[in-house]
């Protein structure tokens, strides 16, 4: 009888065993589904697509001294409209020409240094046009007619790209292709094997510019034929990303 009791109790707690066992699996899936979500890589990647620029900004104007406000804006609008005749003669629109600056100051001459005797010499006018240049090939002859026609600021020459949204795009997918590459590496090495994406993230995308400054344009207007070298840009585009293994 005592033997029959002790194998009656043994298989009482075999089947609370499995039973509890049974109960813990289908309250926590969640839980076991995620359970190697603590067993990640986390990488960097960076995408680079180079590309030549087909658009071209600039900045032309002009600065005029005169004894009156009067006299020094009239001039300067004289200058302005001979720049614009210029550019419309390239086939420049109007839409692709904005006003950066625009100043009118006095200009004085201070004796001794010393800003409480002065002397009023005239005033400045400051007229900036900021202008998009779709055909390069123009950019050079352009200014250098713009110059001819009065403007005698030439600067801020900076490139870019029309289809700069697809190339941020390639930029993104090379991103991701080295960051995975890289995960896959790091997988192997540690003799384990990369199970999926847990997390994404792009950190961003940059255009590196090409420039040209102030100095450099003024003297190349003055030649008999300036010539600028777009070269080419970099669209580069970053992610982090965190794999399952």
């Amino acid at each position: 009888m005592g033997s029959k009791r002790y194998w009656y109790l043994a298989a009482v707690v075999v089947v609370c065993a499995v039973a509890l066992f049974s109960l813990h699996s289908v309250g926590q899936p969640v839980a076991q589904a995620f359970e190697g979500e603590e067993n990640l890589i986390a990488v960097s990647g960076e995408g680079v697509v180079r590309a030549r620029p087909d658009i071209v900004f600039t900045t032309l104007g002009v600065e005029v001294r005169a004894k009156t406000a009067e006299a020094a804006q009239q001039q300067a609008n004289e200058k302005i409209a001979a720049v614009l005749a210029v550019l419309a003669k390239h086939g420049i629109p109007e839409t692709d020409i904005i006003t950066s600056n625009y100043c009118l100051r006095p200009e004085y001459d201070y004796r001794n240094n010393d800003s409480r005797e002065r002397v009023l010499l005239g005033y400045v006018v400051s007229h900036d046009l900021r202008v998009k240049v779709t055909n390069l090939e123009k950019l050079g002859t352009v200014i250098d007619q713009a110059i001819t026609a009065g403007a005698n600021q030439a600067y801020n020459i900076t490139f870019d790209i029309s289809n700069r949204d697809e190339l941020e795009k390639q930029a993104l997918q090379a991103a991701v292709s080295d960051a995975s590459a890289k995960a896959q590496v790091l997988a192997q090495a540690a003799n384990v094997r990369v199970r999926g994406v847990h997390s994404i993230n792009a950190t961003g995308g940059q255009v590196v510019p090409i420039g040209l400054g102030a100095a450099e344009m003024v003297r190349g207007a003055q030649a008999a034929d300036m010539v600028v070298m777009s070269g080419e840009l970099e669209i580069r585009a970053a992610v982090t990303m965190t794999f399952h293994f």
